[in-house]
């Protein structure tokens, strides 16, 4: 792998300002939303791990990821999602764009539309957020034989998954967050298709300061999370809360 390629999520900030970007999660209720989205609106479309590779009405351009592995634990995600030829962001070392100073432990769908937000998506479209309800899982797979068992049953109402939705929430201070159905309803306004009444647009360096990029060679095997080794004698950008962390360990120095 070559590490010295591998940049920050500061280096896409701002990117799409003000202009429309699709997230797309992998629930049921996606092949629907996405059909009533003009195939020419959004700028920008980013999936959550490898769902946005299931459809065909959209080009993907990023995927979004939180899982080392993938599904079972016995893939790993970049092999996982190689497959696809991603564009990849997330908080391993692995990601074309990595998200440094990981403080956030929601799931790959609702850091997608944060990721969605450090771009300058205006709106945030959000369709396949289900948030696991419903007899499928996701809508790429087959309907179950014996349509009144869930696959996973409701969870809309635990306390997990109203925690994330408020943590997303919150970090998300003056963006415009426009899920088309399901249970984000509940914290964002649904999309209507008005592109004329949304709100006006705030620059997302005003919301949001991007992390600032410092390249690091390594002196022995360093780690920014236990189970994401990084190896001896390779160059690395990190953010400068990452660089200390790394000098302290005696594990890096800055180039």
């Amino acid at each position: 792998m070559d590490y010295s390629k591998k940049t920050l999520i500061s280096a896409l900030y701002g990117k799409y300002e003000g202009k429309p970007i699709l997230v797309i999660g992998g629930g049921p209720s996606a092949l629907t939303d996405m059909a009533r989205i003009p195939k020419d609106y959004p700028a920008c479309v980013v999936t959550a791990n490898e769902h946005g590779y299931k459809q065909d009405r959209f080009k993907v351009d990023y995927s979004v990821s939180v899982d080392f592995t993938y599904n079972t634990g016995h893939i790993l995600m970049r092999q996982h999602l190689a497959q696809f030829n991603a564009t990849t962001i997330a908080r391993w070392t692995w990601a074309d764009y990595r998200l440094p100073d990981w403080n956030y432990g929601g799931d790959s769908g609702l850091t997608a539309i944060l990721v969605a937000d450090m771009l300058g998506g205006w709106p945030v479209l959000a369709v396949g957020f289900d948030r696991f309800v419903g007899d499928r899982k996701y809508f790429w797979q087959p309907p179950p034989k014996d349509p009144g068992s869930a696959y996973r049953g409701p969870r809309l109402h635990h306390d997990n998954q109203r925690v994330e939705m408020e943590k997303v929430k919150s970090k998300l201070q003056n963006s415009c967050v426009r899920p088309l159905s399901g249970p984000l309803t509940k914290v964002w306004p649904a999309w209507d298709g008005n592109v004329a009444g949304l709100p006006p647009y705030v620059p997302v360096e005003t919301r949001r300061p991007p992390a600032v990029a410092v390249k690091v060679r390594t002196i022995k095997q360093a780690y920014l999370h236990p189970t994401d080794p990084i190896p001896s004698g390779v160059t690395i950008s990190v953010s400068e809360l990452e660089a200390k962390k790394l000098e302290t360990t005696k594990c890096a120095v800055r180039v």
